[in-house]
């Protein structure tokens, strides 16, 4: 890597690096924060835990019904031939 490109590097990585600090922001820390607060983060920890087995669950129920679906029509198909 060239010195343009590590000095481009370190301009752009070293706000990132701030930003927890300016933000004020500690994903571990509770000390001072209110109960509404602590209340809201678990919430937000709960839905984030739960939404990918939520969209898995909807992703597998719509393959099995689109299956389902296919093999209907397949069953009227082969019906229809032996008739």
């Amino acid at each position: 890597m060239s010195s343009m490109h590590l000095r481009a590097f370190g301009v752009l990585t070293f706000p990132i690096l701030l930003s927890p600090s300016l933000a004020r922001a500690c994903a571990v820390c509770f000390s001072g924060r209110s109960d509404e607060q602590r209340e809201a983060f678990i919430i937000t920890t709960g839905f984030l835990t739960f939404l990918p087995l939520l969209l898995l669950g909807f992703a597998v129920w719509a393959f099995v019904r689109r299956v389902r679906r296919i093999e209907a029509e397949n069953d009227a198909v082969a019906e229809r031939g032996h008739s």
